[in-house]
């Protein structure tokens, strides 16, 4: 016995394929777009230390100064690590209380507007 087959509206699809837009768009890329990456503070630091041996290769820098100037330019990338994560993370708590006090105040207009409503239609129970 064959099976009779049934077909979708085309309304039903596009309703669908609207809903997933909508999903799809909604999904956050930040994570992806994201370039400071502990593995970008592992491939600065490994470059800093290629860049110091090319130097000693090339001749600029002195071999008793590799160590000291490898030292210093790993010192100075974490440094600057520790200073872009620490500003990074004020900048978000930051945002985040101006985020939450602007909920707070859209909160308080909801609630007056509907008091004034309740008022004005005269649905106060009193």
């Amino acid at each position: 016995m064959a099976t009779k087959k049934q077909f979708v509206p085309v309304d039903a699809v596009r309703e669908d394929l609207r809903t997933f837009n909508e999903v799809v768009s909604n999904v956050s890329t930040a994570n992806v777009e994201k370039w400071l990456t502990p593995e970008f503070w592992t491939m600065a630091t490994a470059a800093v230390g290629n860049l110091v041996a090319v130097l000693a290769l090339v001749g600029w820098l002195d071999y008793s100064q590799v160590e000291t100037v490898t030292k210093a330019l790993t010192a100075l990338v974490g440094a600057s690590q520790v200073i872009l994560v620490n500003g990074l993370l004020v900048w978000k708590f930051l945002s985040g209380q101006q985020a939450v006090k602007q909920q707070i105040v859209a909160a308080k207009l909801r609630v007056a507007e509907d008091v004034m409503y309740s008022r004005m239609h005269g649905t106060n129970n009193r």
